[in-house]
């Protein structure tokens, strides 16, 4: 998976290079702020139908603490197995493309009410996603990777 992503990267930056490639649209920027707010828009609401239209058929997600999710199928499950979050919002976001390839890196912050909590518990962290402009100029994640800030769990070991 690490090639992958190498790969992907590599691409992009040579595509950068390449006479006739031109960098991302004011529209092309737009749509992608705008589809980072509707996935988190449609986490907290659970719904399924958009967030399996923003990936590709063969996405590949590297959840935090959690083995390689590959294909559609697998992501959705792992969303619909997770819990969803009461509220959640983008911090910050970049984004960087050429063509029909683009980098987004965003800050985010979500909360969830946990068993035992009288109120929702605050967690922050990072989302890199390698997005893929389709043929009906629609942009889908091809690679999504993310982890929290929340501090890892104690091991019990030495």
């Amino acid at each position: 998976m690490r090639r992958f992503v190498l790969t992907a990267i590599a691409m992009t930056v040579l595509a950068a290079c390449q006479a006739g490639v031109t960098p991302l649209s004011d529209e092309d920027i737009r749509a992608l702020e705008d589809g980072v707010n509707e996935h988190q828009e449609a986490l907290v609401a659970s719904d399924f139908d958009v967030l399996r239209d923003q990936h590709t058929d063969d996405v590949v997600v590297w959840p935090q603490a959690g083995p390689t999710i590959e294909g559609i199928e697998g992501a959705i499950t792992s969303y619909e197995e997770s819990p969803a979050p009461q509220n959640a919002s983008v911090t910050s976001i970049e984004i960087e493309g050429y063509g029909d390839f683009a980098v987004i890196r965003y800050t985010w912050s979500q909360d969830y009410l946990n068993a035992g909590y009288d109120e929702p518990v605050p967690i922050s962290g990072r989302s890199v996603i390698i997005m893929r402009k389709e043929e009906d100029g629609t942009w889908r994640a091809e690679l999504a990777m993310w982890n929290s800030d929340a501090p890892l769990p104690e091991s019990g070991g030495d």
